[in-house]
């Protein structure tokens, strides 16, 4: 008897909430948060509403949550092996209560919620399919930023709960863009993180992206519901009901200064590097410190490239041409720069060198990945020293 009891209490236990019916007052909606202060909250996030009054079922379905506790959290991360997860938060707008809304007023983040056509019946298995989806063994999967993340995900829902009677119409997308130049619109305010993520991120992302693609981004996947038609008895109605702003951000943000754009201290830093060559060249001796630290910089920075391109399941980090420049080959340099006799590889290196920044300079405009303009001076400073080596007072 107390087997079979602890079997009853195991297998109940173990229910997920398909057994809960929702009643004919719920509602099931998409809601959409605006960009953060953080750089990881630059694109906004997405998430589903499942309220019913009857039931007092009032929860937040969020597919973008990930565990700092995870062993090698950070080696994971940096890697492309980092699993997200869904969580499921309550809605609670009340500060003494935390919840969903009390967050993100509390990080003044701007809310948006679209309430979705929906029957009954498909109400019910887009609830099933999330309260499935929340088991301990289905929670769990494989970020991916520009394809499988917080957006993109709520999107599948849908569409593989409706399947056909789902459909989205995309003639509200008048403009092509690259993945590159939609990211771009969104870190204007963070002109660093935008020349960061230039570097990092390789030729893959130029391409044209295609209509259901625009959703990775949740302003996008917004726009796409408001377009979009469900099947409902026969007929195609406007797959958003109703909807309304729950929190307007009280943030402005305001334009990046241009002297503190990367691209605006560079060329101060590349005209002063100038200056310093010049006197160099008329004394007839070069300071080795400086390319140095110029050469290092650029081997780490190609080091990091080099990682993320070949050692990471990163997709978006491919094909990166600012290796090209930045090449991680340049660490070696900082070792032989002092040394009154150099080695027999070092003149043809600097040739070889110099003439892939040539290249990428006169070849910019038809080059299949769009570098950062803020490259441009950072190459002119590189092709400055290796000229001060190759016809000047370091040629010796």
């Amino acid at each position: 008897m107390r087997f079979l009891l602890f079997l009853f209490c195991m297998i109940c236990g173990s229910l997920p909430a398909l057994s809960q019916q929702l009643s004919p007052y719920s509602e099931i909606s998409l809601l959409t948060v605006g960009p953060g202060k953080q750089l990881y909250s630059t694109f906004g996030h997405t998430a589903i509403r499942v309220h019913d009054p009857a039931t007092n079922i009032n929860r937040v379905y969020g597919y973008g949550t990930f565990d700092f506790d995870t062993p090698f959290f950070y080696l994971k991360f940096a890697r492309g092996k980092l699993n997200y997860k869904l969580d499921i938060d309550p809605f609670r707008t009340s500060p003494r209560r935390p919840g969903f809304m009390a967050i993100y007023r509390f990080l003044d983040r701007t809310v948006d919620e679209q309430v979705l056509n929906l029957t009954q019946e498909q109400k019910q298995a887009i609830f099933d399919f999330l309260e499935t989806n929340y088991l301990p063994e289905n929670r769990y999967y494989l970020y991916d930023f520009f394809f499988d993340n917080c957006a993109t995900r709520p999107r599948d829902v849908f569409i593989q709960v409706l399947g056909d009677q789902l459909i989205f119409h995309h003639d509200y997308l008048n403009t092509e863009h690259t993945f590159r130049e939609l990211i771009d619109m969104y870190l204007q305010v963070k002109p660093w993180a935008d020349f960061g993520i230039d570097l990092a991120l390789g030729a893959v992302i130029d391409r044209p992206v295609q209509p259901m693609e625009y959703m990775f981004l949740p302003d996008y996947l917004a726009r796409a519901f408001d377009h979009a038609t469900v099947v409902i008895e026969g007929k195609e109605v406007p797959f958003v009901k109703s909807k309304r702003r729950l929190y307007q951000s009280r943030r402005k943000f305001e334009p990046v200064p241009l002297t503190q754009k990367p691209v605006f201290i560079f060329s101060v830093l590349a005209l002063l590097l100038l200056g310093v060559s010049a006197w160099e060249w008329k004394k007839g001796r070069i300071i080795p410190w400086i390319d140095a630290l110029l050469f290092g910089l650029a081997g780490l920075g190609g080091l990091v490239i080099f990682f993320l391109m070949f050692l990471t399941d990163h997709t978006a980090t491919a094909q990166n041409m600012n290796i090209l420049w930045l090449l991680p080959t340049h660490l070696l340099l900082p070792f032989v720069l002092f040394r009154s006799s150099k080695p027999r590889w070092f003149r043809p290196y600097l040739w070889l060198s110099g003439a892939m920044l040539l290249l990428l300079l006169l070849g910019w405009p038809i080059l299949p990945q769009e570098l950062h303009p803020a490259s441009i001076p950072l190459m002119l400073m590189l092709l400055m020293r290796l000229v001060l080596y190759l016809f000047g007072p370091g040629r010796g």
